[in-house]
């Protein structure tokens, strides 16, 4: 297998040849960049049983990964590398490393081993990972218009170049400094790639004591009682054991912000799988909605709403088993308390329930609703509720009876379509609450394999 930098400009390859590679502008360098923005002795790269690592040695320029920046960094084939100024991909053959698109907003040539697609892009539409995180970030693109192509510039210096009229690029920026300012005074925890982004933040793949975990940041209103809150409630989450469950394992907190720690899955998202697959089987659908729903059931036994039930917060681990992750929207039933401010509209709005669409106090069955979007779309490949302006989905959401016509062909059907339209009523007190959510489809699981096997 080989292994290598490509630049992105000018599309010189780079083999990486030994187990310690030195990185700069300098001629004694293994790999020699000649760039102004490259040190001398910019980076190296330790190849060792644990991993491919990257150390940061320069001291006037940054080295970014994966818009990341980074002083020590495990490397793996997705990875985009920016030395100063200069931006290359990581690739693990050179076959790969010419396999190359551009992205779909901006223009600039990516390699698909560093590129992202939108959740609701047609099949094929790749975007790069900047486009990516501002999409991810819940703005559509209608507000931005038809992009020209432009080149790409180095990460965190300035929003000018690409056309960000919104300061999106530039907010990013600040909280990725803030954020790896932070790390530099909490040794325990290392980063090494990026797991997900969304509109409450991004969550990271990182090493806390030596173990792997994925590692949520939350900030903090410094002007209310937010940390006392926070400390009260996590400690209630890091109690929570349930199989249906990613476990926290820890939280830390740090000037203004706090860091949720969980328990790392290597497993797709139900997200991905919707990606590759474009729906599930009948079986599979619902077997992953069981186990969803027994996780709804036990938190609402703990007098908790998890509030963002959705694809991307489902993961599916090395056992086939679903499994609920990203309690930063958690709200406790018994008091006011929540992590998020009252009040808000939280969630995310494809997946709200129509309480959430108005603000108003929730209960579980709100939960319930949520899942019922989920696998309402992992079973038909779309959602019940369409919509092209937040004004249209909401109201959608709000009034529109969710189509049942993609139930009539699927073994026990008819069944099908009366147990999603009980999980996506309009009001609460016509929705099941979980326990009976879960019996509803604990039957159906049966009737539906009964079916099959008469066949």
């Amino acid at each position: 297998m080989k292994i290598g930098l490509l630049d992105q400009a000018s599309r010189r390859y780079y083999p990486i040849k030994s187990n310690h590679v030195r990185i700069g502008s300098a001629e004694n360098c293994h790999v020699v960049l000649d760039d102004a923005s490259v040190g001398e002795f910019h980076a190296e790269i330790h190849i060792t049983d644990v991993g491919i690592e990257l150390h940061h040695k320069e001291k006037e320029h940054s080295t970014w990964v994966n818009d990341f920046k980074v002083t020590r960094y495990y490397l793996s084939h997705e990875d985009n590398i920016v030395f100063g100024q200069l931006t290359l991909d990581f690739v693990i053959s050179e076959e790969k490393a010419r396999n190359h698109q551009s992205c779909a907003r901006c223009g600039v040539e990516i390699s698909q081993f560093t590129t992202r697609r939108y959740s609701n892009s047609p099949r094929g539409v790749i975007f790069c990972g900047r486009c990516e995180a501002l999409k991810s970030g819940g703005i559509s693109d209608t507000k931005f218009g038809t992009p020209s192509p432009r080149p790409r510039k180095a990460p965190g210096s300035g929003s000018g170049e690409f056309n960000d009229p919104y300061g999106l690029l530039r907010d990013l920026d600040k909280k990725e400094d803030d954020l790896t300012r932070s790390l530099e005074s909490m040794p325990e925890l290392m980063p090494i790639s990026v797991i997900a982004r969304g509109a409450q933040g991004v969550i990271h793949k990182m090493r806390y004591h030596g173990q792997l975990v994925a590692v949520k940041r939350l900030k903090f209103d410094v002007s209310t009682n937010a940390k006392e809150r926070f400390q009260r409630e996590t400690k209630a989450l890091r109690a929570l054991d349930h199989p249906s469950l990613v476990k926290l394992i820890d939280s830390i907190e740090h000037e203004n912000s706090a860091y949720l720690i969980m328990e790392y899955i290597d497993g797709p998202s139900l997200e991905a799988v919707l990606e590759r697959r474009g729906r599930l089987s009948v079986k599979a659908a619902l077997s992953y909605a069981i186990q969803v729903a027994e996780g709804i059931l036990y938190l609402g036994g703990e007098g908790i709403i998890h509030r963002d039930i959705k694809p991307s917060n489902v993961i599916i681990d090395e056992k086939n088993h679903a499994r609920l992750v990203d309690f930063g929207l958690v709200r406790f039933t018994a008091n006011t308390h929540m992590l998020t401010a009252p009040g808000q509209m939280v969630g995310s709005p494809s997946y709200m329930s129509p309480e959430q669409v108005r603000a108003q106090n929730l209960t579980a069955k709100s939960d319930v609703f949520s899942l019922g979007i989920t696998f309402y779309e992992a079973l038909t490949g779309q959602r019940p509720f369409p919509g092209n302006t937040p004004i249209e989905l909401f109201t959608a959401i709000l009034e529109d009876p969710p189509p049942l016509e993609p139930f009539v062909d699927m073994p026990n059907g008819k069944n099908i379509a009366k147990v999603f339209s009980n999980l996506l009523a309009k009001t609460p007190d016509a929705r099941p609450d979980p326990e009976r959510a879960l019996i509803q489809l604990k039957a159906l699981f049966q009737d539906v394999k009964k079916e099959l096997a008469g066949d």
